[in-house]
């Protein structure tokens, strides 16, 4: 019985290490995902490769930034904020949605509009 409860605590502890490192990567891939911004600007605009960081993960770190200086944002300004089609930006969020980072309020049509999940840790 005492074996199984060592055993219980020790993978609550892998975890909880786990998890506390994968915030930590989250946030470095946040920070990358910026720079990689700031470079592409710097230089034109020009479209830069980054191994590990996807187009996806990269327009979504975008929409995920806004969100950390705004309240809210619609699909109208996702589509202009990443340069995407009605239907994408309609995607990206669901994405968003998906993964728990943002929250859908209301039903549907033009009074639709996200905010950060709060109950998440970034």
């Amino acid at each position: 019985m005492y074996i199984a409860i060592v055993i219980f605590l020790l993978l609550l502890f892998v975890v909880f290490k786990n998890q506390k490192h994968l915030s930590k990567l989250e946030k470095e891939n946040y920070r990358l995902a910026d720079l990689v911004e700031t470079v592409a600007k710097k230089y034109g605009g020009e479209k830069i490769e980054v191994p590990g960081v996807s187009e996806l993960e990269l327009k979504k770190n975008k929409i995920m930034h806004y969100l950390d200086s705004h309240d809210m944002i619609t699909n109208d300004e996702v589509e202009k904020l990443i340069n995407v089609s009605d239907s994408t930006a309609t995607n990206y969020l669901q994405l968003l949605e998906d993964d728990g980072k943002i929250v859908q309020i209301g039903g549907k049509g033009r009074y639709v509009y996200y905010v950060k999940n709060k109950f998440l840790k970034y």
